[in-house]
C-alpha cells in the first residue's frame, strides 16, 4: 500500500514540478504556495528513505503512509486547479486550444524565456515557424517554414504573460499583411511587373495580383474589350516563365512558381469568358470565380453572392494547387455553404485531394485552416476542446476521415457543430 501511494505521488510530482517551478503559473494557481510545503515534505521523505534503504522496515512506518496519502490528495486538487488554469489561458488566447496540455504547459512553465514559445508556434499559426528576437527581446520579424522573412509593421515586446503578447503578435501579423498588400497595390503600376513580383512576400504578391486581375477583367467586360486582355495576360505569363528560368534564390522561385499556377488559371478563365461570349460583369461565368476587391482599406473576396473579408493569416511562401474545373466547383459549393453559415463535406475516393482543396481555399482566403485527423480512439473531450478553439479563434476545421469516429462521439460532434452554426446564424458572441 505504501509503495502504491509512493509511486502515485512520485508520478504526480514529476508531472507538476516543472509547471510549479514557473513563477507565472505559481501566482495564477491557488495551490502555488501550498506546493512549496509539499515539495519540502516530499524531499524530506526521500532524504529519510535514502538513509534507510531497507524497504520492509521503512514501509511499516504508518506515518509515512499517512504522509503520502495527504500528498496525493493535494496533488489531485492541484491537477484539477491546473486544468482550470489551462482553460483560462486557452480562453485568453484561443489558438492554445490546438496544443495538447503538455505542449501548452511547456510554454507556460518557461514564460520567463519568450524564445521557448517558438517550438510550438507552427501549431498556433498558419505558417509562422520562427520569430526574430532583438537583443532587448523585441520581436521584429517572422519566418515561415520555407524561411521567408517578413518584417512586422508593429514590433511586439514579449512583456507579461505569454498569452497576452501572443495576442499582440497575432494582431501585428494581420496588420503587417494588410499594410503590405496596400503598399504593393500602390506601386503595382509604377514598377515593371517582373520587378514588382520579386519585391514582396509571396502571399502579398498573389493577393495583389488577383486584385488587379479582377479589376482588369471587370473593366474589360464593361468596355466590351475582353479579347484584348487575353494577349496581355499571355505576355505577362511568358515573362514570369522566362524569369523562372533565370538564376534566382529558392524563395524567389517559390513565389514565381505559385504565381504562374495562379496566372495560368486566370488566363484560362479569360479564354472561357471569351468562348462563352460573356459581356456583363453579372454573368454567371464571371461571378462564379473567386474575385478580389480592395475596398474601404480592406481586401474582400467574392464568389457568387458570398463575400468574405481576407483573413490576413500569414501563410508563408507555400505552393498552390493547380485549379481545375472540379476545384472551382468545390470552391463555389463551400463558399456558398459558408455564406449561409453552414459546413461542407467534399465526397470522393481516397487520395483525390479533398483535404488539399480545402486547405487551398483556406490559402486563397488567408484563413487559418486546421486539419483534424479523426480516428476511432477519439473521445468527446478532445473533440470539444478542438471545436472550442475553432469557434473562438475563427479558424476553419477540416475533419479528415470523419467516418472513423465512433458513433457515440460522432453524435456529440454533430450536436456541437450544429450549436456553432446556429450561433453564427444568430450572430451570437457568447454561448
Amino acid at each position: 500500500e505504501v509503495l502504491e501511494e509512493w509511486l502515485s505521488c512520485q508520478h504526480a510530482w514529476l508531472t507538476l514540478e516543472p509547471i510549479f517551478s514557473s513563477d507565472d503559473v505559481k501566482q495564477q494557481l491557488k495551490q502555488g504556495r501550498t506546493y512549496e510545503h509539499l515539495e519540502q515534505r516530499w524531499k524530506s521523505v526521500m532524504s529519510i528513505d535514502f538513509s534507510d534503504q531497507n524497504v520492509i522496515e521503512l514501509c511499516q512506518n504508518v506515518q509515512l503512509l499517512n504522509k503520502l496519502k495527504r500528498c496525493n490528495v493535494f496533488l489531485e486538487n492541484a491537477q484539477k486547479d491546473l486544468c482550470d488554469y489551462l482553460e483560462k489561458k486557452r480562453s485568453s488566447f484561443p489558438r492554445f486550444f490546438f496544443l495538447s496540455d503538455v505542449e501548452l504547459l511547456e510554454i507556460l512553465s518557461q514564460s520567463k524565456d519568450p524564445t521557448a514559445v517558438q517550438r510550438q508556434l507552427h501549431k498556433c499559426f498558419g505558417n509562422i515557424s520562427q520569430l526574430q528576437f532583438q537583443s532587448d527581446l523585441q520581436i521584429t520579424h517572422m519566418y515561415s517554414k520555407e524561411e521567408e522573412q517578413v518584417k512586422l509593421s508593429l514590433p511586439v515586446a514579449p512583456v507579461g504573460n505569454v498569452d497576452i503578447w501572443l495576442t499582440a503578435l497575432e494582431k501585428s501579423m494581420k496588420a503587417t499583411l494588410r499594410d503590405s498588400i496596400e503598399s504593393a497595390l500602390k506601386v503595382y503600376s509604377e514598377q515593371p511587373h517582373v520587378e514588382w513580383v520579386l519585391s514582396w512576400p509571396g502571399q502579398v504578391v498573389i493577393a495583389s495580383f488577383q486584385v488587379f486581375w479582377t479589376a482588369e477583367v471587370s473593366e474589360a467586360l464593361e468596355k466590351g474589350d475582353l479579347t484584348n486582355l487575353h494577349p496581355r495576360l499571355q505576355n505577362q505569363l511568358a515573362d514570369l516563365v522566362q524569369l523562372m528560368r533565370g538564376h534566382h534564390s529558392k524563395m524567389q522561385q517559390a513565389v514565381l512558381s505559385s504565381l504562374i499556377v495562379i496566372g495560368v488559371h486566370t488566363k484560362d478563365v479569360i479564354s472561357k469568358l471569351v468562348e462563352e461570349e460573356v459581356s456583363t460583369i453579372n454573368d454567371f461565368e464571371w461571378i462564379s470565380q473567386l474575385r478580389y476587391y480592395w475596398t474601404k482599406e480592406d481586401l474582400y473576396i467574392r464568389d457568387m453572392n458570398a463575400e468574405f473579408l481576407y483573413g490576413y493569416e500569414y501563410l508563408g511562401n507555400s505552393s498552390r494547387l493547380v485549379i481545375t474545373p472540379l476545384s472551382e466547383r468545390c470552391y463555389l459549393t463551400l463558399t456558398g455553404a459558408l455564406n449561409l453559415k453552414l459546413g461542407g463535406g467534399l465526397a470522393g475516393p481516397a487520395g483525390a485531394g479533398k483535404t488539399e482543396t480545402i486547405k487551398d481555399l483556406g490559402k486563397a482566403l488567408a484563413i487559418h485552416t486546421v486539419v483534424f485527423n479523426c480516428s476511432d480512439q477519439l473521445n468527446t473531450f478532445a473533440v470539444g476542446k478542438f471545436l472550442k478553439g475553432v469557434a473562438s479563434s475563427g479558424a476553419w476545421a477540416c475533419l479528415d476521415d470523419i467516418v472513423h469516429i465512433a458513433v457515440e462521439v460522432l453524435s456529440v460532434l454533430a450536436q456541437q457543430i450544429s450549436t456553432i452554426q446556429k450561433a453564427q446564424q444568430q450572430q451570437a458572441s457568447t454561448g
